[in-house]
This record gives C-alpha cells, sequence and structure tokens, in this order.
C-alpha cells in the first residue's frame, strides 16, 4: 500500500540492517529525522533508548526508528510492506507473517488470517496460521495448506492451520496475539493419503526414487532429501505415466505431491517421446554427442590419461587368480561398451561392438610379480598410457603379486567407454561373476543377475531418436536446445579466472593435485536447511557459494561454473555400463548488492532451466556457439567457458565383495586435472567416509597452476564463506566474508590507492600474475616496471597516470572498460597480499618463479 510522502519538517529514510540507505524498490526499515522528531517516550528511558536511535548522517542528531517496511518508489513515494515487530525465524530464514496472511485471505473461504511463530517439542520454531472463515463458508485446514503451497515460497507455508469463530482483540480492537488459543504441534505433518489416481502414482514414484515406504501429498520432495539427480528420475517416471513432457523446473517449484500434481494439469500435451527398450541396430552405429566430444580429444592426443578411468584393488588373502581372470572376461562378455571400439567410417567416427569370444580372445590379464616399494610404478604403468580408439577395445587390466596372500588388481577403461555411475555395475557384476567361477557355476548370469535391459548401443540409437522428434515451435529437440545455449551462452566472453601462482602454459598438460575440503556439521546443517526452506538442494546452495567465492577472487560478475550430469534418469540406464554422463555449462550474473538468499533462488531457477537442456553434449554446444560467432571462441586445449568445476558427487561408491578376500579400494597415487580447479562434494558420506556430520569433499587442482598451498589457501576461503553464508543468508553478496580473520582488511586498506597496491604486490609477492580473461599473462612486477617507466612522461611524474598508461598498454586486449580492467587488477592485489600475509603469519611460502 502507498502512504505517500514524508511532511514537512520530517526526514524519512529507508535503511538496511547495516543502517545503509536502500535503492527504489528494495524493502528497509523506515526511519525519521528532522525538526519535527520528539525527544522521547515519557518517563519510558528503555523504549526511548530503543526507538531514539543515534542518527548516523548528521552530527549529535537522532532519528526514530518507525519498526515499519517500506521501499521507495521510483517518484520517491512509500509503500508499506508490514512490520518488522512480527517477523520470525524459521530455520535461518527471516519470515514476515503478514506475506503469509495476504496470501490465505484470498482463498475464497478465508476472510482473516493471523501467523505467528510457535515453538515446536524439539525446539525449533514454526508456523502457525489462525484463520476466521468468511459468512456461510467453513474453511478446511488441509484445503488451506494446499492454497499456500501454489502460492508461496516453501519456507512460508504454515506448518499448521487451525480454523477460529473470531480472534481474541485487546482494548483498542487489535488482535491479541498472546491470547490466540494454544496448538499442538507434532515433530511432522500429519500422513495425508493420496486422493487421485494421479496423487496415488506419483506418491509412489517419490518413495521408490527415494527409498520410502510412504509419502504424504503434503510432503516436500526436497524437504525428504531429494536431489537434483533425483528430480530429473522423478519427471522421467512421471513423463512416462502421463505420456507428456515434464519440466523438471515445474518439480522444484511445485515439491509436494498435492502441488506437483496439480500443475501438471497446466503442462502443455507434449508426448514424453519413446521409451528406451532395446533396438534394431545396425552393424555400424553412430557416436552420442558425448561421445564425439571424447573422441575427437583423443585423436589429438592419443597419448592421455586425461580421460582414463580406473581404479585399484588391493586383495588380501587366497585370491584364485584363473578365477578372477575368468571373472573380468564374464563382465566383459555381459556389457557390449566394454568391448566397442570406434573407427572411421566416410569420414565419421562409429560404434563397432567387437563380439564377446573375439574380444575375449584378445583380452589378456597380465600377472606381475612386484615389491611395495615397486607398487606404485606398476600401477601407473597401467593407468596411465592413453588408449588408441580406433583400434582394439579401450580396456586394461592387470594383477599384481606382492605375496602368495597379498595382490592388486588393477583396472582401466577408456571414458568413451563408461562413466561414475558405470562403476557399481561393475563392481556388482564383479562380485557376482567371480563367485560363480570359485563355485564352479556352469555360468555367472544364468540364476542370480537377469541379463541388462538395454545395451548402450541401444541408448545411442534412442538418444539420437529423441534429438531428432519434434520440440514446441517445430523445430527438433536438438535444435531448440542448441538454440537455447546460444540465447544462455552467447554473450560470455572469457572464462572467470583466479589468481594462480604461476602463470599458465601454452597448453593444459592435466597433471593434477587434491586437498581435503570439510565443511564443519553446524554449518552443514545449516545449509541443508538454507536449501530446504528455498525449495532447493544442497547442490544449489553450494554452486551459489562457489560463483560468489570465483566471482569476488576473479573480479568478475559473469561467472560459468561446470559441472557433471548423470543422465541416469531412465530406470533402464540405471544398471548400463556406458557413458551418459555430459557436462554443463551453469552461469551465473552476480551482483554486489543482492541479498545471498535471494541469488540462491534466481541460481535455482537458473539451474534447473539449464539442467532441464542437458541433452545435448557440451562439445556441440561450444561448436554452435563458434557457428554462430557468438561466445568465446576455443583456444588449443583449454576450456573456452570455464576453469572452475563442481561436481556434486552424489552416486553411492561401490563395495566390491570377492568371497574369501578382504577388498580396499586403494586411493589413486595421481588425478588428471581437466580444468584448474575441480570442487567434489560428497553427500551423505557416499564416498564412505566417516566424517561426524561434516559435509566432506576434495578439491582437485591443477599442479601447473597451484602450489598446495595456494589450494588449501581457496578451500579455506570456500568454508569461510559457507560458514558466513550459514550465519548470515540476508547478506549481500559482496558483504559476505571470504577471509580468515588474519586476511582481512588488516592486510589490504580498501582505501589505498591503486598504484600503491600494485607496487606492494609487486615489492613482495614475486611473480604473482594479474588474471584478466582475454588479456595477456602480466606480472604486478611487469606492470609495476611499465608503469615507473611510463612516469617520466606523464605531467608531474604522477603515478596514478602512469600506472593508467601502463594498464592500457600492457592490457589492451582485455577487452573490458577501465574500470572494470582497475577493479580486476585491485582484486588480484588483495588476493595475493592476503596470500603473502600467510608467510608473515608463520606459514612457508616459496618463490612461486622456483621449480618444485
Amino acid at each position: 500500500m502507498t502512504i505517500g510522502r514524508p511532511i514537512s519538517g520530517v526526514g524519512a529514510r529507508v535503511l538496511d540492517p547495516g543502517l545503509r540507505p536502500v535503492p527504489p524498490g528494495v524493502v528497509g526499515e523506515l526511519y525519521l529525522a528532522g525538526r519535527a522528531l520528539g525527544r522521547g517516550y515519557h518517563g519510558r528511558a528503555g523504549l526511548s533508548a530503543g526507538r531514539f536511535v543515534a542518527d548516523p548522517f548528521g552530527v549529535g542528531t537522532r532519528m526514530y526508528r518507525t519498526g515499519d517496511l517500506v521501499s521507495w518508489t521510483p517518484d520517491g513515494e512509500l509503500i508499506y510492506h508490514g512490520r518488522n515487530d512480527f517477523q520470525i525465524k524459521i530455520r535461518g530464514m527471516r519470515v514476515e507473517p503478514g506475506e503469509v496472511d495476504a496470501v490465505l485471505v484470498t482463498h475464497p473461504d478465508v476472510e482473516h488470517s493471523v501467523s505467528v511463530g510457535m515453538p515446536t517439542p524439539a525446539g525449533d520454531t514454526v508456523l502457525v496460521s489462525y484463520v476466521t472463515g468468511r459468512p456461510g463458508r467453513s474453511p478446511a485446514p488441509e484445503q488451506i495448506v494446499d492454497h499456500a503451497v501454489a502460492h508461496l515460497p516453501a519456507h512460508l507455508v504454515p506448518h499448521t492451520v487451525q480454523v477460529l469463530e473470531e480472534f481474541p482483540v485487546t482494548r483498542t480492537g487489535k488482535v491479541d496475539r498472546r491470547a490466540l488459543p494454544a496448538v499442538e504441534i507434532s515433530p511432522a505433518r500429519e500422513y495425508v493419503a493420496p486422493r487421485s489416481r494421479l496423487e496415488a502414482a506419483v506418491a509412489q514414484i517419490f518413495a521408490d526414487v527415494l527409498g520410502l515406504q510412504t509419502v504424504s501429498v503434503h510432503d516436500g520432495f526436497f524437504e525428504l532429501g531429494g536431489s537434483s539427480l533425483s528430480a530429473t528420475k522423478v519427471t522421467y517416471r512421471v513423463e512416462q505415466h502421463v505420456d507428456r513432457r515434464v519440466p523438471l523446473a515445474l518439480l522444484f517449484e511445485n515439491p509436494t505431491v498435492a502441488s506437483f500434481v496439480a500443475a501438471l494439469h497446466t503442462v502443455e500435451s507434449v508426448g514424453a517421446g519413446r521409451v528406451l527398450t532395446p533396438r534394431e541396430r545396425p552393424h555400424m552405429v553412430d557416436l552420442t554427442g558425448v561421445q564425439r566430444g571424447l573422441w575427437s580429444l583423443n585423436q589429438i592426443d592419443p597419448s592421455s590419461s586425461a580421460y582414463n578411468v580406473g581404479f585399484t584393488l588391493e586383495l588380501d588373502g587366497p585370491l584364485d587368480i584363473p578365477a578372477l581372470t575368468g571373472a573380468l572376461g564374464d563382465v566383459i562378455a555381459r556389457h557390449e561398451s566394454l568391448r566397442t571400439r570406434y573407427p572411421l567410417h566416410e569420414g565419421r567416427p562409429v560404434q563397432v561392438i567387437i563380439p564377446a569370444a573375439d574380444a575375449l580372445r584378445g583380452f589378456r590379464v597380465a600377472l606381475v610379480d612386484t615389491t611395495p616399494d615397486r607398487v606404485g610404478e606398476e600401477i601407473a604403468a597401467v593407468v596411465e598410457p592413453g588408449f588408441d580408439l580406433t583400434g582394439p577395445n579401450a580396456i586394461r587390466a592387470v594383477i599384481l603379486r606382492l605375496a602368495s596372500d597379498r595382490h592388486l588388481l588393477v583396472f582401466v577403461v577408456h571414458h568413451i567407454n563408461a562413466d561414475g555411475g558405470s562403476l557399481r555395475p561393475l563392481a556388482r557384476d564383479l562380485t557376482t561373476a567371480y563367485r560363480a567361477r570359485i563355485s564352479g557355476q556352469a555360468g555367472p548370469w544364468t540364476a542370480t543377475v537377469s541379463a541388462p535391459r538395454v545395451q548402450y548401443a541401444d541408448y545411442a540409437i534412442w538418444h539420437a531418436e529423441r534429438l531428432a522428434a519434434e520440440a514446441p515451435g517445430g523445430l527438433t529437440e536438438e535444435r531448440a536446445q542448441l538454440e537455447y545455449w546460444e540465447r544462455r551462452l552467447g554473450t560470455v566472453r572469457e572464462p572467470a579466472v583466479i589468481p594462480t601462482d604461476r602463470p599458465r602454459p601454452a597448453e593444459p598438460r592435466h597433471r593434477g593435485g587434491v586437498v581435503d575440503l570439510s565443511i564443519p556439521p553446524e554449518t552443514a546443517t545449516v545449509l541443508k536447511h538454507l536449501a530446504r526452506v528455498n525449495n532447493t538442494t544442497q547442490f544449489v546452495v553450494m554452486h551459489a557459494a562457489l560463483a560468489v567465492l570465483i566471482g569476488r577472487l576473479s573480479g568478475s560478475e559473469d561467472i560459468v561454473i561446470g559441472t557433471p550430469f548423470a543422465g541416469r534418469d531412465d530406470p533402464a540406464l540405471a544398471e548400463m555400463v556406458g557413458m551418459l554422463a555430459t557436462t554443463v555449462p551453469l552461469r551465473t550474473r552476480l551482483r554486489l548488492d543482492e541479498p545471498f538468499d535471494e541469488l540462491l533462488r534466481r541460481v535455482r531457477t537458473e539451474d534447473v532451466t539449464d539442467l532441464a537442456h542437458a541433452d545435448v553434449a557440451f562439445d556441440q554446444i561450444v561448436d554452435h556457439l563458434n557457428r554462430a560467432e557468438t561466445g568465446p571462441v576455443r583456444r588449443g586445449r583449454h576450456n573456452p567457458l570455464f576453469s572452475v568445476m563442481l561436481s556434486y558427487q552424489n552416486l553411492d561408491f561401490p563395495e566390491v565383495s570377492l568371497d574369501g578376500l578382504s577388498v580396499r579400494v586403494r586411493p589413486p597415487a595421481s588425478i588428471a586435472a581437466k580444468v584448474d580447479l575441480e570442487i567434489m562434494v560428497y553427500p551423505d558420506d557416499l564416498d564412505g567416509v566417516d566424517r561426524g556430520g561434516a559435509l566432506g569433499g576434495q578439491i582437485a587442482y591443477d599442479t601447473d597452476l597451484f602450489d598446495r598451498a595456494g589450494a588449501e589457501r581457496i578451500v579455506e576461503r570456500y568454508r569461510n564463506l559457507l560458514t558466513d553464508i550459514a550465519a548470515r543468508p540476508g547478506t549481500p553478496v559482496g558483504d559476505l566474508s571470504i577471509w580468515a580473520d588474519r586476511q582481512s582488511s588488516e592486510v589490504v586498506d580498501e582505501e589505498q590507492a591503486l598504484h600503491e597496491l600494485v607496487s606492494a604486490v609487486a615489492a613482495t609477492v614475486l611473480d604473482a600474475v594479474i588474471g584478466i580473461p582475454g588479456a595477456p599473462s602480466v606480472t604486478f612486477a611487469d606492470l609495476e616496471a611499465t608503469s615507473v617507466a611510463m612516469a617520466f612522461s606523464v605531467p608531474d611524474e604522477d603515478p596514478g597516470e602512469a600506472l593508467t598508461v601502463a594498464v592500457t598498454t600492457l592490457l589492451a586486449d582485455a577487452d573490458r572498460t577501465i574500470d572494470e580492467v582497475f577493479a580486476c587488477i585491485r582484486t588480484a592485489a588483495t588476493n595475493a597480499l592476503c596470500v603473502g600475509a600467510d608467510a608473515v603469519n608463520g606459514e612457508p611460502r616459496r618463490n612461486r618463479a622456483d621449480p618444485a
């Protein structure tokens, strides 16, 4: 409601919690000042002190804190949004009950509504709404909750609705909130059974995907533990049930069974596509888009191990070597993708499946005697050589024997044949086949395990059919998705690059190192709650936070982060061995004045939409952008869109159990670095490590760019940022803390002149690189030397002007305004000085120009 302008003699200020003015359209608290302001409440010193506060914009003056929430209009009027007296905090989120009441009274049966916060037996606060009915109407609490679910974010939906004849009032006619009747709060909502066939079907799908017995129609999918991966499985199965395409965003926006079913009626009647079943296939099958990208990379450098997928098992006990060798052959015979080669045919690569007998005839498992001090070398000799994908099937296995009862199985396959989701069926089938071999069974699959429902070639044909199908608008699905990505990424200039410890080599060598990441239990718990109250997943929270971190470290406000997408939404794909995963580029534009919780809701919408267009491969997207002459240009083997990835490892790590043996997975001695940094998160300790409630993970880094200490500093800053987000989710992203206390403004003065910062970095942090995307690799020492030389040719030897001339000389290709370049330099200088501060505080730091 508009309340007009301040009257003469009264100054009105709309301020945020930090007493900073807010721009038009942003809600803040109304403060009054000026000549007409009173001195306080007569005889009530405490109340006066709380309401009549010091005026930071005057000298010795005060202002009155009204408690009214308002916002400015562009023409200088005030819009009233309610009071902050009644604000409550639920699971870390501030809730304005008036927003809830405004929606509830739009229900045709409700006349008035009052919402309050009430404690549960567990000590949490939940939202309870009291309503009165319109004359002749009897509101049903379940229908009021459904109405709220359809019109409000999850954290604003009342836990309980109670219907009253009338509200208790005070002598002045206001609702007496203290006299509202008590409500019995149970720890969870009461179970409500499905009320239609479609609700029953959707509830069963929810339960099957989440591994639950039953799901109430008012239970939220993400509150029950749903993730982005499981959400894709739900929408796919619902598509098959209703025979229409169901956008992934529909589930995020309508996370309960009741609201999701209601929203299904609004979906266009576009067929869901053909079901994945075995296909009639020719001798040669086309590659999928993901496979074509991997094949092209392999042809550039067949010796590279960057896309080898391997594991090493430590086997203690009496190993039956012929049985294990035979079991490996049984697994290869079972899965066609493990015996496929990729030759050129008429100028294009194709899949050719080798008959099982021929594949096994050429497959040998060597037995190598070795010693503990040579084990690392022997493993590297198996996993590090590349594969020629046009030749024999790209798979190797070796058994290393250290003693009669100590062995290692080293197994490696090229990524074009298998992805991370393939490890579970591989482990299960190896266990089954070995057990069958040592027990003397005729065949391992006859009675214990059914044949695979579909093979990878069936999937490749089905996927091609899906992309060739007509999408809304008359385009093929493939063309429609590529045009989406052109709109989404066409204006991206260069990947956001954070400052590195060493200059970037001309071509990446993909040599990686790993450091551990651990988020404390209390922070991890709050982040989970933050995800649930925003109808989203922990992945989206981690992604939004990572975008903020990369933006703050790089000085860029346009961040693209890659993420692997499993692509196993169809149940038939769960047990398939093959390359189904793809990489999805997620773009986020940052605004430093945007509160993090608002950024989170925006990132949720953008991520869901991006993931809904993941049927086309990453390389197809890049090739399409290049053909359209939009987006960044490929430069050698460098990724043209992003330098950072976020991998949310929510696939269970498989357990291998071989009868009579103690089996342990041996961690790899090295890791391939596909990008500068890859943040890998293991929710719910799915990697098998018990972290006592902490959220664990790792960061893989390119050792050509970062020292281990540099990667550990990035871990620390990410952890600091997540901790601050958990404590202050409504804080503008530019005000969130990424530095430890000792790395804060004590190291860098934000008001310090830029030329002084450059000089300080050049003098203290040798060879620190200014990482501006699209510009040459320039160190602060280079910039300082050029600036000093230029100072002799500018009036009065002005160091500021000299720096400007030096910047325009050395960084002319940055494709940014001079102010944007200065901002990037200041960010890089701040980071470099904070890194240098580590040495002052006792952390040894070697000269980054020296060899390791």
